[in-house]
């Protein structure tokens, strides 16, 4: 599928005939580039009225401690008012940036039915079981 946004750092899926939107973050982001690629996706989402998401942090390294305390006060609580029914979360190779999305996770939970996963292909199959439009 091809991207709906693209940068250096992250491009943006949308998958709309299974109601789903995916964040692949390329490489390190931090401070703006960072805030302005999450703040993209979750206006994309709302636009879209996706159901689900797929956060691929593959190829993402360390989320500095204060770009950490964003997403929990400006991203956490966005991603509760989507509506989603899944997030399914691809694993970074990288284990400082494992750390950190535990580390948001376990201050702003969300309530949300939620996997990580190896890939994003196992990730996207399992987001898109509650997806997928009737």
């Amino acid at each position: 599928m091809p991207a709906v946004y693209n940068s250096s750092t992250l491009r943006i899926h949308l998958y709309p005939d299974q109601s789903i939107l995916e964040t692949e973050w390329l490489d390190f982001a931090q401070g703006e580039v960072l805030r302005s690629g999450y703040s993209e996706a979750i206006r994309l989402a709302r636009q879209h009225g996706v159901r689900g998401w797929v956060a691929n942090q593959k190829n993402m390294r360390t989320i500095r401690p204060t770009d950490q305390d964003w997403i929990a006060e400006h991203i956490m609580p966005s991603l509760r008012q989507l509506g989603l029914l899944r997030i399914g979360i691809v694993s970074s190779d990288d284990a400082l940036n494992r750390m950190g999305i535990k580390s948001i996770l376990a201050r702003c939970p969300l309530g949300i039915d939620m996997q990580f996963f190896p890939d994003a292909v196992a990730a996207r199959q399992w987001v898109s079981e509650v997806t997928v439009p009737a």
